[in-house]
């Protein structure tokens, strides 16, 4: 097991590993067969873990919509979610088809996270055209491990997915003091925003909203960031998540109908609970599928292919 934990580590302590690394962190026959002693184990040793949650699979379909100031819908993406345990897998489709811009695909094994990026060499004539998969071709990967295994990008916001679906392993104990700042602005992960958690419906269970506290900064393009004005110095909410409606199943509430809403200050305010809407995204799921089959979360490694 020391062995088995030591690989994990040297092989997660880098940002992009090779398909070899990725191999001895992984073997899949092996690990698969003793995956719950490893679990154990794990479990019971010193340092940070996951509790497994005893849950079945299930996959999630819906979308998602962004909309800015003047509130028109400008960005739509389609998303696949499945979770098993602490398990799972997020593929998000632009408007919903293959098209120039491609997809991506984020998942967690248990061990590493993964972020693959896809093309399309299919030319589109006109918006409403829908390219096909069949010219799919992979633009980039990484195995990657940060402190939270929360998937963050901006395209498709993948980390609201992580949140509403499959956080439930990992936020059901464990509440942390923070998330990384990518929820709001694009940072690296190392920086941090203070989360504030929602009450859980019950003892048993994670909570189903949060909001993000900004300590007082603008986050510049450059990298920079100064101090707000007064108020908003002393920090202020610079998001929230919020779960509208549910489906259950046992103890396990599943979101489907969600709302993000990034808020920026309001000039000339006088406390900080006065806030402009920067941009809301609305999550609706259109499918859930209970007792999922299993299948391995890991997406397929494919070899470098180019434009």
């Amino acid at each position: 097991m020391t062995a088995m934990k030591k690989i994990l580590q040297t092989c997660g302590s880098l940002f992009a590993r090779s398909i070899l690394c990725h191999r001895m962190a992984a073997p899949a026959p092996l690990v698969r067969r003793f995956a719950w002693l490893i679990a154990f184990f794990i479990w019971i040793s010193p340092g940070p873990h996951f509790l497994l949650a005893a849950t079945e699979p299930f996959e999630v379909t819906g979308n998602l919509t962004w909309t800015g100031q003047d509130g028109i819908p400008r960005q739509k993406y389609t998303f696949q979610v499945y979770v098993n345990e602490v398990e799972w897998s997020i593929v998000l489709r632009k408007n919903g088809v293959f098209r120039m811009a491609g997809h991506q695909e984020f998942a967690f094994d248990g061990f590493s996270m993964y972020q693959l990026s896809y093309g399309n060499t299919t030319p589109l004539t006109s918006p409403s055209q829908v390219a096909t998969n069949t010219n799919v071709v992979f633009l980039s990967g990484y195995v990657v491990t940060n402190l939270d295994n929360i998937p963050v990008s901006y395209a498709g916001w993948p980390q609201f997915l992580w949140f509403a679906f499959a956080s439930e392993a990992a936020l059901r104990t464990n509440r942390p003091q923070s998330f990384p700042c990518g929820f709001y602005a694009e940072r690296p992960d190392t920086c941090r925003l203070a989360v504030q958690f929602d009450p859980s419906p019950s003892p048993s269970a994670r909570a189903l909203g949060f909001r993000l506290i900004n300590p007082g900064v603008i986050f510049l393009s450059d990298g920079s960031e100064p101090r707000q004005p007064a108020p908003f110095d002393k920090g202020f909410v610079a998001q929230e998540f919020k779960t509208i409606s549910v489906t259950n199943r046992g103890n396990l509430s599943i979101p489907i109908a969600f709302e993000i809403t990034s808020f920026v200050p309001k000039p000339k305010a006088v406390t900080t609970n006065e806030l402009d809407i920067a941009y809301t995204i609305h999550g609706i799921v259109s499918q859930v599928v209970w007792n999922a089959p299993l299948r391995d979360p890991a997406p397929e490694l494919p070899a470098k292919s180019v434009f």
